[in-house]
């Protein structure tokens, strides 16, 4: 798992025209309170991780709701998505890649 998230996440570096950080929270609040864990991949490839969401006591529901905040109403289009801390995003667009001869 750990090869294949290195993977995804060398191929949205590679391929990805925008990449965002995002927080919905106050950072000098919230680097005072919280305690930082190991991030854990929530959308790979269009797909949401249903046992990471699990983990995270979330729900698919809920993921919607804070991606619909930040413009993102299609979980298609997300190649990477990954939530760090407690309202943390790192959002990777999917775009399509082409080979030129």
């Amino acid at each position: 798992m750990v090869i294949f998230s290195l993977l995804v996440l060398m191929f949205v570096i590679i391929c990805a025209r925008r990449l965002f950080l995002v927080q919905t929270d106050d950072v000098a609040a919230r680097d005072s309170k919280e305690k930082w864990v190991r991030s854990l991949p929530l959308i790979v490839d269009g797909s949401i991780e249903h046992t990471h969401l699990q983990r995270l006591n979330k729900n698919e529901f809920w993921l919607r709701q804070q991606l619909r905040r930040f413009g993102y109403r299609d979980i298609k289009n997300i190649s990477y998505c990954t939530m760090k801390g407690k309202n943390r995003f790192f959002v990777a667009e999917r775009i399509a890649c082409h080979d030129k001869e």
